[in-house]
């Protein structure tokens, strides 16, 4: 469903995260971009030591994956922001439904190729303050499939942790375009939200 070019980059840049600590650039907010890079490259290493681990199974890896993504993502903000205006004509229950299903989705669609990216080539770029409460960490990521590309991750405190919200590829949010194609789902089905829940149910199983 997500373009497969930037299916390739964000799962390599997840990989390729931990591989170079560099240094940030921190202009302003000194200590919160510290604290997130901080973040991102502890939650890389933890990703790389993991997921490429020697004959992990198909099964293992998508439990590995999927609970790095509850640890590592804001699923619900995440989800939230690709349901877009569907979220508030939604019912409790819809709403409900949906999340469940959509981290169940995110771990079905990223983890299923994981064994592809373990030859790739990184570092790390600038990280810097965005709006109010957002860092961006910035990454250059190559794979043996294509040229670098940049891939940047928007992380946002939430309490005492770090989360990411985004991942922008080659100046294409991930998020932005889950969001078009879901409300693309919506359109066709002429059911609303049960309409995009149908066919999250059916690519989980």
């Amino acid at each position: 469903m997500i373009n497969r070019r930037l299916f390739a980059l964000f799962a390599a840049g997840l990989l390729a995260l931990g591989l170079n600590a560099g240094s940030a650039r921190a202009e302003a907010g000194a200590d919160q971009v510290a604290a997130a890079r901080d973040f991102i490259g502890s939650f890389a290493d933890k990703a790389q030591k993991e997921l490429l681990a020697d004959d992990l199974s198909k099964d293992e890896a998508a439990k590995r994956f999927g609970d790095l993504l509850n640890e590592g993502f804001d699923i619900d903000t995440i989800g939230r922001f690709v349901l877009g205006t569907y979220w508030r004509q939604a019912s409790d229950e819809q709403q409900k439904t949906y999340l469940d299903l959509f981290g169940r989705y995110l771990t079905s669609v990223y983890s299923s190729r994981l064994a592809e990216y373990r030859d790739i080539g990184f570092s790390l770029g600038d990280a810097r303050p965005i709006g109010n409460n957002d860092v961006a960490v910035t990454t250059n990521v190559k794979t043996p499939q294509g040229q670098p590309a940049k891939v940047e991750w928007r992380v946002r405190q939430k309490g005492s942790a770090w989360k990411i919200v985004d991942v922008v590829v080659e100046g294409v949010s991930m998020g932005a375009s889950q969001r078009s194609e879901f409300a693309s789902v919506i359109q066709r089905s002429g059911k609303g939200v049960d309409g995009l829940i149908d066919a999250l149910r059916q690519r989980v199983g």
